[in-house]
């Protein structure tokens, strides 16, 4: 798909949705694709993160792969704060993590303990744990106590 660059807008020579709708057919894929056309794309997170659903049921929560770039960090804590004012759940995923040969596989829940989500946090990394990537890792729930 070709772009051209006019202004602060993305002029599409094709219809999006058309090259989504490709793609997972091509791959094999059964999805829900909708287009959304932002200016940027913390925009875009916030607004898919805010748009309904279908049958009247709406998203709650985001996942991020956590970036290493210092750039991108700073963009995703702008979206993490934007989302947790609009009552948004977020997941930090590690995605590129380099196992260290020996050392024990780890999926880490940090809680707050302010918000009732510990059973999502607690069902995610169980899903997690079913993977046949991720069946032997260990899981720690972690929390910041103030003294």
């Amino acid at each position: 798909m070709k772009n051209k660059k006019k202004a602060n807008l993305v002029i599409l020579d094709k219809n999006p949705l058309e090259d989504i709708r490709n793609v997972l057919d091509k791959e094999g894929l059964a999805a829900f694709r909708e287009v959304s056309v932002v200016p940027d794309y913390e925009t875009g997170v916030l607004s898919i993160a805010q748009s309904k659903g279908i049958a009247g049921l709406k998203a709650n929560t985001v996942m991020f792969g956590w970036s290493e770039k210092p750039n991108r960090l700073e963009s995703q804590l702008r979206m993490m704060q934007a989302l947790t004012k609009v009552k948004k759940n977020t997941v930090l995923v590690r995605i590129n993590w380099a196992h260290e040969p020996g050392q024990e596989k780890c999926i880490d829940l940090w809680w707050r303990g302010k918000q009732q989500n510990g059973d999502l946090m607690l069902l995610l990394a169980y899903l997690l744990n079913l993977n046949h990537e991720w069946c032997d890792a260990k899981i720690v729930i972690r929390s910041v106590v103030s003294s």
